[in-house]
Order: C-alpha cells, then structure tokens, then sequence
C-alpha cells in the first residue's frame, strides 16, 4: 500500500518527499525512460523470487507513475526496492558513467525514509504486509500432474532413497527437452512430503523459459530465505552472506529442495543444504558432471507401453483393440517423448469428434513438418528445442545441424567430423557438449545418434544453409564411408575376392578424415558397426550421385560374403552390376559379377556362379586388369571343383597361378595351390597334391598371418591325409575356432566345427563330435549355406552308422543327398551314393545297395574321381555282382 499524499500533488509535498521524488525521476531518466510496464514485470519478478508465491504484493504500473509525479510516497521501503534495483539494472546496462548516490540502495533507503516522515497518514494495512512477509513458508510445491505414467523405475529409486532417513544427498535428473523431468520431481515431491516435515520449496530456475533471464543463485537465495520467514530488509546483501545464512537456517531441518531447470552446477552450488536432514533434487537438460557427489537419473524416452499409457491418459480415451496398432505408430512418431506426446493427444482430448485414426492422419500428412503439430499454445517442442539450441555457441550450432545431414541412424566421430567438415581432434569436444547437453544420444561407446524429433529439427534448422554446403556435405560422407570402407575391405577380401575400389576423385576433405585399421578384426569391427549407415547412403546415392551405387555396394561385399543374408546380398551386387552396366564402368560391373557369383557359390547355384565369373574374367583380361582376371579365374576354378568338373578346374586354377605369381598377390598364388592340391588329390595325384598343400603352408608363413595361415589348413582331409597331421589338428583346429569366433565369421566358425567334428569321429569321442556337427549344421542353415549343410549332414549319417542307429543315418544321409543333387555337386552326391550303398548293405537290403553304388559309379565315371570309382566298384562286388565294369586307371 502507499501512504497518499493530503496535501494532493507534488507541489505542496515537503521538501524531503519532493527531493524523493526528483531522484526517483532521475534515476529513471538513467535507465532510458522505459515503458512502465517493462518496469513493472521486471519488479515483480524480483519480488516472486525474493518473497516467494502468494505474498499478495504485486508493483502496479500507477503506483510507479505516482512515485516519479510525487504523488505518493512508498507505505515501505520493500515496495519501492525492487522498481528501484530494476531501474539500476537498466541504467547500467545503458551507461557507465551514472551519479554514484542513484545506483547506492542505502542512500535510497536514506532518501525514502526522509520523505516517509512528512507522512501524516501511515498505511494501515502496513502491519498486515510485514506479517505476510515474516511468515515462515513450508510447502511451495508444483501441483501433481495428472496424467503422470512411467517412470516407474526411477520413482522406485529416488522414492527409497528419499525416505531412507539419510538425507544430506542431491540426485540430478536430466534428459532431453520435454523428457518428463519436471513432472517426475513434482510427484516425487508429493509422495515424500511427509518426510520433509520442515519444508518442500521448489524454486525455478528458468535456464530454458523463453523470454525469461535464467534466475541468479544470489537471487534464488533471497526467494528461499523469504520463504524461512526472513523479510526482505534483512535479507544479507552478498552471496556468501545470504548462502552461509540459507545453510544455518536448514542445517537442523528436514528439508527437500527441488530446483527445477538449472543450467549447470555452478547455479545450483550456492543453494545446496548441507544438512544431513535434507535432499536435494535438481532438474537439468545437461548432465551434472560437475557437481561433486550427486547421484545421477538419466530420463530417456519412454518404454512402448508407458507411451501408450500416457496417450491415452491425456487423451482422455479409453483403450480399444483396434486402435493399439494406431496409437503405437503415433507414440513412435512421437520419438516417445512424453512432452510431443501429451501436446499431441491433447488436440484428441478436445476434438472429441476425432478418432484416433482421425489423429494419426493429420500427424502423419505433416511428414514433412512434425513439429508443427506438436504444441499447444505457449508449450511446443519446437520452442523446447530452440531454447537448447539458442544457448549453444555457434560452432556447436553447426555441428548440430550437420548431424541432421546424416543418412544413417547413428554414428562415430570421424563421420561427424566428415559432415561438419571440422578436424578430427575438435569434433569430439563438440560431442561430448553435445551429449552433455542431451542433445545427442550415446548409444555405445564413442557412438552417437540423434532423437527421431531433434533430427527433424536440426534438418529444419539446416534449411538455412546453402544447398551447396548441404550437398557437398552428404558427398563427402559418401566418399568417407567409401574410402574408410575400401580399406576395411582389403583386411576382409583376400583371394579369390575382388577388393573394393577407392573413389576415383574423392570430396575434399574426405580421404584427410578416415581411421585406420591394423588387424581384420578391427576392419571387421568396423564395417559392422557402420553397415547400417553404408546401406543408408547407397540408397541416397540412387537420387543424389547415382554413380556412387556401385562403388558403395562393394566395400560391403566381404561383409555379406561373411554374415549375410545372401539373398540380399546378392539382390545389392545384382543392383551394382545393373549400374555399372548403365555407366558404362566395365570395372565395376566385373566386381559386382564376381561379387555376385560368389554368393551364388556359396548358396550351391554352381551354373550361375560359374557364368558370372567366366564374364567377369574376360571383362577383366579386356580392361588389363591382371588381379581380377586371375580372382575370376580362380573362383571358376573353386566352382567347377565343386561340381566334379575337375579338368576345367585344373585349367582355370593353373591359368590363374601365374597372373597371381606376375603381379606378386602372394595370397592369391597360396589360394590357389591350395585349391590345386585339394583337387590332385581326389584325383589321386598324392604327390602334386602334397607339393601344392606346402606350397600354401609356406606362403601363408612368409605372410605371417594368423587367420590367413587358418584359412590355409581349412581342408582338414587334405592336411590330415596328406601332412599326417593326425595328432596336431586338434589343437590346431580349437585354435582355429576361437580365431573364427573372435572376428565373427560365421561361415568359417561352421567350416571349422564340421573339421573338428570329423576329428573327433576319428578319433572315438562320438558325443563330441555330434555335439560339434550338430552346431555346425545350425550355422550354416542359419546363413542359408546348403552346401556347409550337405557336408554336415553326410559326416552325421557317418557318426550315426558308426554309432549303430541305421534309421538316423539314412535320414541324414537322404537330405545331404538332396541337397547335394538340388546343388549340382556331383562329387558330394558320388560320395554320398557310396555311404548309402554300405548302410543298405549294413541293414541286409542288398538290391537297393547296389542300385546305390551303380549310381555312384556312373557319376564318378562321368567326373573322374578315381577314389570314388573305386568305392563303388568295391561296393558292387560287395553286392554279389560280377565284375564287369570298367576299373579307373
């Protein structure tokens, strides 16, 4: 209240109230005459903080006209302080050079108190306002949200630690914008209210409130020590003062303290309790790493089902069946953040004609601006967003909108660096800031990815770019992903597999920013963790560099080859041949043909694999290309092997031998003795065969490879019949494994487990050996390899007959016979002739053991294999049945 002048206007006021007045206009002329009712705000604010909610005083812009007119005089100095303060916070902010006695408060409090006196009518209601003012405050909680779902963890948590009785603790809760946070410590604060029987103060911080300056702790402070019952003129006049005074107050007291939205540790330090009775909850979209000793809860988004939960609740509508598959498609939309949720089901919860399908149609029309649907008046996540965004120094603000450049859903430093076009060694203080800042998710170590919500925001922020920058951008990270890959891809694609290509005329920038790679395992490591981001660009590239289709299938190949699936594999190589072709890129369309037939290998379609990779070698000899020649020409050789076609798999490995040997691809020239020697010896060629196995085993020494030298010895067959390797293979092959299993090669892990199977058969340990056929078998048809299975099967017929239980046998048998006749591989099907022809005769069912072998012998006939001829011919004399075939030589 203000004591009224009786006298009327400032003309017939005292002296004391005249020269009051007089300052009181001077000072305002100081600040820049500024609007009343920017005056009146800003004072306001002050007397909120200072005196908490509810004082009941309030600056009135008349009142502040009448103090500068001289019309009244101030009932107490309390009321005048904060217009005063606000009007040396503006004058300041203007000027340098102002008369000391207007910015001193205890000279104004001099300059009131002489004016007062004149006054012959006090205030009546004075004494009621100084009460107000001394009444000590113990509740000033937020009212409980409603519709508060989830959570439900977290308040599990923080509501035990609450209650315990330790107190003297501070839990940080941060999270992106709109994650929740606020409304969790509100109904957390309501739940263990009656723990903190002497006080609950929320104080908001405002670091994030559009329009509003973040709140001062000195300032903060002042609202607290009001709310304890201390009147404003008592109030000390420094930090240390008002902190020291805060901390004595409490110390004694059982007290929770929420401060919501705080910038960082240094705000919030000051007002901390140290009174083992009290707790402290802080709310923040940064992660508190400062603050020493305080428990972090990280809030992420929702759960699936609490999603849901909560739209519904602020929906106002029921759950019905029919709608759930909707109602998740529109929380997904959402990113499950429970701000862009409850703003989205509140438009549903006031439309009541709308269905939820009604809803999801206008939510998914705005694809392209999502954002705008997500507000309701003042709250909008777009707003949420911006106050994050405004507060990051402008590098960072690049950063960000860069990252909303990305094709894929997630990524490292180097390709961060690579779209932000900033060094290596800077790009990851900005991550961290950011991830700080919530901003960005750390999803792995080192890994990173942006909200479905903040990825559109930052593309919309990114409009403002020029679609240049945009665009050499995303190119340049197509050329990172492809040169980074080429060389993951030379650690994962030796012989008879083409490597990758580098970019023929990379972005600049592109090749300066790749990591690099000292062992496959961490090529491997790599290309996995990026394959989703690669396949990402490739389908970009099909719009914006069409040309770079090709080339970015190909640093995946080995990848596929290794974890597939091949169908899709093959349906991407089949997709960079079709380009290649379009382009006219001979070399590319060769690699993509051998890409391609090797995949077609592996799934036993040996017709097709065999024409692809003829095309390739003559496109290959045509265009010089010596390397991929001698790869096309090995893997015709590998594949006509398989088939029993063993001349022109002769001819082919032989031709390729020299190529490698010219051009000094040491591991193509060991792959392919290797193959030279499996085949000399089915053809009984013992001594070529053992000449080529050492061969292999020397180069893969000199190359001093682990895994290489592994590959070199994969045959167990071969090494164990020809090397007499019979006691080391074990031990061999363990290690094997274990290699295989470290790098994640799934074929290869198989591979090994049917070789150590065979080992274990041999050597007696028939429950091993089951165990370990039975494992390999469930590999290779989980990657869809029929030609691993056909091998696994006829080794399990082997042990199942070895074991006396002929029904398990022929079962096994039978399918690795269809699988190798629906292969084509005639040299597989002999054999597996030959095993069925000798259980039929186990079991006495004679006639069907010779139509067996009869079979077997036509197909050895027909390829050549004189280990198998002979078995068959054995078996048939076996059968009672005269020898009048034809023996081999």
């Amino acid at each position: 209240m203000d004591s009224t002048d009786s006298q009327g206007g400032p003309n017939e006021a005292s002296s004391a109230r005249a020269f009051f007045a007089a300052r009181f206009a001077d000072l305002y002329r100081e600040a820049g005459n500024p609007p009343l009712q920017r005056v009146a705000d800003r004072a306001n604010e002050r007397v909120r903080l200072a005196r908490g909610r509810g004082s009941g005083y309030e600056v009135k812009l008349q009142r502040i006209s009448d103090w500068r007119a001289g019309r009244n005089v101030p009932a107490r100095f309390e009321n005048v302080e904060p217009v005063v303060l606000t009007l040396i916070d503006l004058a300041r902010s203007r000027s340098s050079s102002i008369p000391a006695e207007l910015i001193k408060l205890q000279t104004w409090r001099r300059y009131w108190k002489a004016a007062h006196k004149e006054v012959t009518a006090p205030d009546p209601a004075m004494h009621s306002e100084q009460k107000t003012a001394l009444t000590f405050v113990s509740a000033v909680l937020r009212r409980d949200i409603d519709a508060f779902v989830g959570r439900e963890e977290e308040l599990r948590f923080l509501r035990a630690a609450l209650t315990s009785g330790r107190g003297g603790r501070t839990y940080t809760i941060d999270g992106m914008a709109g994650s929740g946070k606020t409304a969790l410590v509100t109904r957390l604060g309501h739940l263990v209210a009656d723990h903190y029987p002497d006080g609950r103060y929320f104080i908001e911080l405002n670091a994030h409130t559009p329009g509003v300056p973040d709140v001062k702790p000195f300032d903060a402070l002042g609202a607290l020590l009001g709310d304890l019952g201390i009147a404003p003129r008592h109030l000390p006049a420094t930090m240390t003062g008002r902190r020291d005074l805060w901390q004595g107050r409490v110390a004694d007291r059982r007290v929770l303290l929420i401060l919501d939205d705080a910038r960082d540790s240094d705000q919030i330090e000051p007002l901390i309790p140290a009174g083992h009775g009290c707790s402290t909850l802080v709310t923040s979209r940064r992660r508190m790493i400062g603050l020493d000793a305080a428990v972090p809860v990280t809030l992420g988004n929702l759960e699936a089902d609490e999603a849901a939960e909560l739209f519904y609740a602020t929906a106002r509508r029921g759950r019905e069946e029919p709608e759930a598959a909707t109602v998740s498609e529109i929380v997904d939309l959402c990113g499950r953040l429970p701000l862009a949720i409850v703003l989205l089901a509140a438009h549903l919860a006031h439309h009541p004609s709308w269905t939820v399908s009604d809803l999801a149609s206008r939510f998914v029309a705005c694809d392209d601006d999502r954002l705008s649907q997500l507000r309701a008046g003042a709250r909008a996540v777009r707003t949420a967003f911006t106050t994050s965004y405004l507060a990051l120094p402008e590098q960072r603000r690049h950063v960000l909108r860069s990252l909303g450049l990305h094709a894929g859903p997630d990524l490292d430093a180097w390709t961060a660096a690579t779209l932000a076009d900033l060094p290596i060694t800077t790009i990851g203080d900005e991550l961290e800031a950011l991830y700080i800042d919530h901003l960005v998710e750390e999803i792995a170590p080192g890994r990173y990815r942006l909200h479905d919500l903040l990825r559109e925001y930052s593309r919309e922020l990114g409009r403002d770019d020029s679609p240049h920058a945009r665009l050499h951008a995303v190119l340049r990270t197509m050329d990172y992903y492809h040169t980074t890959g080429a060389e993951a891809d030379r650690h994962l694609s030796p012989p008879p597999r083409p490597h990758a290509r580098e970019p023929a005329t990379p972005q600049s920038g592109a090749r300066s920013r790749i990591p690099r790679f000292d062992t496959s395992t961490q090529a491997l490591q790599w290309l996995r963790a990026e394959r989703a981001n690669i396949s990402s660009y490739i389908e970009l590239a099909e719009s914006v560099a069409p040309e770079r289709v090709g080339p970015l299938i190909e640093v995946l190949a080995g990848l596929l080859e290794r974890d597939g699936p091949w169908s899709k594999a093959a349906n991407l190589h089949q997709r960079a041949r079709e380009a290649a072709q379009q382009a006219d890129d001979r070399a590319g369309e060769a690699t993509a043909s051998t890409n391609l037939g090797r995949l077609r290998h592996l799934s036993g379609e040996f017709a097709e694999a065999t024409e692809l990779f003829r095309a390739a070698a003559v496109t290959y000899r045509d265009i010089g290309d010596l390397t991929g020649e001698a790869t096309a020409l090995t893997n015709i050789g590998m594949t006509c092997w398989r088939t029993g076609d063993y001349p022109q798999a002769l001819a082919a490995l032989r031709a390729a031998l020299p190529r490698y040997q010219e051009i000094g691809e040491r591991r193509g020239e060991a792959v392919a003795h290797l193959n030279l020697a499996a085949i000399s010896y089915v053809n009984g060629h013992r001594v070529d065969a053992v000449g080529a196995l050492r061969q292999t085993l020397r180069i893969y020494r000199e190359l001093g490879t682990r895994s290489e030298s592994i590959t070199g010895l994969e045959n167990l067959d071969l090494a164990t019949r020809l090397m007499g390797y019979d006691t080391e293979t074990p031990d061999f092959y363990s290690q094997a494994l274990a290699l295989y299993q470290e790098i994640g090669n799934r074929v290869g892990e198989a591979t090994v487990l049917t070789n150590l199977g065979v080992v274990r058969r041999r050597t007696g340990h028939h429950t091993e050996a089951a165990d370990l056929l039975e494992r390999a078998l469930a590999i290779h048809r989980e990657s869809g390899g029929r030609a691993g299975q056909a091998i696994a099967l006829l080794n399990l017929g082997l042990l199942a007959r070895i074991l006396g239980d002929p029904r398990a046998a022929a079962t096994r048998f039978n399918d690795a016979l269809s699988a190798y006749r629906e292969l084509g591989d005639r040299r597989g099907e002999t054999e597996t002739l030959n095993e069925i022809g000798e259980l039929l005769i186990d079991t006495g069912e004679i006639d069907r053991a010779r139509t067996s072998f009869t079979a077997a012998l036509e197909l050895a006939r027909s390829t050549g294999d004189p280990s198998q001829h002979g078995r068959a011919l054995a078996g048939i004399d076996r059968c009672g049945t005269p020898l009048n075939h034809d023996r081999p030589d």
